[in-house]
């Protein structure tokens, strides 16, 4: 199984991951966590946004072929934690190039597509930003306006066919973990 987990920080991601694994541990699964991490770069070499896109664009090939490996298998939840979507969302903002790309990606994998369950949350910017921590790559309000509206568009343009946009405002985890539940059991 496959469980796709994104949004802009502080929306609660990490706390719903925390309760996917735990509730397929408790059922004897294998439960691995992919949180993608920006690749580190050599800082004696100059890099382009070509050759950037390029490295990216291998990293997310690999991901997702391993998703599609593992789409269908009864005994393995791979998360990914920001993992797909979010290079759409970061890749124009931080990296000059378009992380569109990944929807085409996506079309290559055809168990992925089908069998993966895709949850992106989004938050009022102003929620957002009344919770940063400081830690965020997005800072003030226009930056989490940016944020929100990416990522309901890459919610709209994601070829994943079991997918839910979850509104997180005036919700606690608890009605947030109900309503992921309700779409993979």
């Amino acid at each position: 199984m496959i469980l796709v987990i994104e949004g802009p920080n502080r929306c609660g991601k990490s706390t719903q991951i925390a309760n996917l694994k735990n509730y397929y541990e408790c059922k004897g699964m294998q439960v691995h966590v992919i949180h993608y991490e920006h690749i580190h770069l050599n800082p004696e070499k100059v890099y382009t946004s070509d050759n950037m896109k390029d490295m990216a664009f291998v990293r997310y090939d690999d991901m997702l072929r391993l998703a599609d490996e593992f789409a269908k298998d009864p005994q393995t939840v791979i998360i990914f934690d920001r993992a797909h979507l979010g290079e759409t969302v970061y890749g124009p903002k931080f990296r000059d190039y378009s992380g569109d790309y990944v929807y085409d990606l996506e079309l290559k994998y055809e168990d992925f597509l089908q069998n993966a369950y895709e949850f992106v949350f989004v938050d009022s910017p102003e929620h957002l930003l009344s919770r940063e921590d400081g830690l965020s790559p997005t800072q003030g309000l226009e930056d989490k306006k940016y944020e929100v509206g990416a990522f309901r568009d890459a919610f709209c343009k994601s070829n994943v066919v079991h997918k839910a946009l979850i509104d997180i405002n005036d919700k606690d985890a608890d009605a947030v973990w109900k309503t992921i539940k309700e779409m993979i059991v």
